[in-house]
């Protein structure tokens, strides 16, 4: 149950995805103008995870946060590693389904009526906030799956390295821990009636 070391790693991989869009949008301010780049931030942000996940989780090399933290990728029953079309199908969903899911609801909350849209665009805006916050819980109990998406398509991770005793020992303790966390979730969502 590596819960900690994929905190960790997610964490990593977040700043090293803030310093390349960084870089992409200095190029692309150079290249195109600022106002391409005020215009764009969540497009620049797509590529930079296809970008960033191309090179290294679909080539089968470890991103630097499960560099940093030693996990691999493993199949839901966890023994076998994961096949690239899954990765692939990850890598999409997770870059490019948060965008394609707020283009979506936008539209389909234009085509309502004003009185329709707003209970319909809080039912969905609930409902989705829902699934997003017992996916956390489900994290927080089982240390599995941090992104949605890898829990869609399969991918858990593995520590790669042999767990000694003092290592076993500081894992089980933040594990409860992330524990702790999820109960506390879980009692806010069940508070708010979601």
């Amino acid at each position: 149950m590596p819960t900690l070391s994929t905190v960790q790693a997610h964490q990593k991989d977040n700043q090293t995805e803030a310093v390349l869009s960084l870089k992409v949008e200095g190029f692309l301010k150079n290249l195109k103008g600022q106002l391409f780049t005020n215009a764009h931030p969540q497009e620049i942000s797509i590529f930079v995870k296809l970008f960033y996940l191309g090179l290294t989780t679909l080539m089968g090399n470890k991103t630097l946060g499960e560099e940093y933290v030693d996990l691999m990728y493993v199949s839901r029953n966890g023994k076998s590693l994961v096949r690239r079309y899954r990765k692939l199908l990850f890598i999409l969903s997770y870059a490019g389904g948060p965008y394609l899911m707020s283009k979506f609801l936008k539209r389909w909350n234009t085509n309502d009526s004003d009185e329709e849209s707003n209970t319909r665009k809080f039912s969905r805006k609930r409902l989705l906030n829902l699934i997003l916050n017992l996916h956390l819980v489900l994290f927080y109990f089982k240390g599995a799956y941090y992104d949605i998406f890898k829990r869609i398509f399969g991918l858990r991770y593995a520590i790669g390295h042999r767990v000694d005793i003092n290592e076993a020992k500081f894992r089980k303790s933040s594990s409860n821990t992330y524990r702790f966390l999820g109960y506390i979730l879980l009692l806010q969502i069940t508070s708010k009636g979601m």
